[in-house]
């Protein structure tokens, strides 16, 4: 197999474990709190987890609800709130034939086992941000949480 597609197969692999690991681990309960932006009056879902984050060195900030303001992909959305809201960054990397993975979510970066994982309307999406589609009315969310 040739290297540039050994690495983008090896990535998706893996990728598709952190999903499966996580559809199947039990997972504690996390009670949301909402902030309103003041420009575009939209929910914007904080999760504070003080002691976990104490515990682990995580960031309080673990989830992230993205407005769907029309049809498109979640990248397409995601682009979309941060050119209306100045403090909120998405950063990644965009593999031929994959898509663009997201490496981190206002500076916050996947690491130690870490990673911003994509719900939709509160189901875990088979697809990535660039595939997954969506409009006005669905829910996006990222969550930052342990892969295994």
């Amino acid at each position: 197999m040739r290297a540039r597609t050994l690495i983008p197969t090896l990535i998706l692999i893996g990728l598709l474990g952190v999903a499966f690991a996580y559809t199947i681990a039990p997972q504690a309960p996390i009670a949301p709190t909402a902030e309103k932006s003041a420009e575009s009056a939209v929910e914007l879902s904080h999760n504070n987890t003080a002691s976990v984050a104490a515990a682990t060195s995580l960031p309080k900030l673990t989830s992230y609800t993205i407005p769907v303001v029309s049809a498109g992909t979640v990248i397409d959305a995601m682009r979309a709130y941060a050119e209306t809201n100045a403090s909120f960054t998405v950063s990644g990397h965009e593999f031929s034939g994959l898509g663009f993975f997201v490496d981190a979510i206002n500076r916050v970066e996947n690491t130690d086992g870490y990673y911003w994982t994509l719900f939709i309307n509160g189901t875990l999406s088979e697809q990535g941000a660039s595939a997954a589609r969506v409009v006005p009315g669905d829910t996006v969310e990222w969550r930052y949480q342990k892969g295994v």
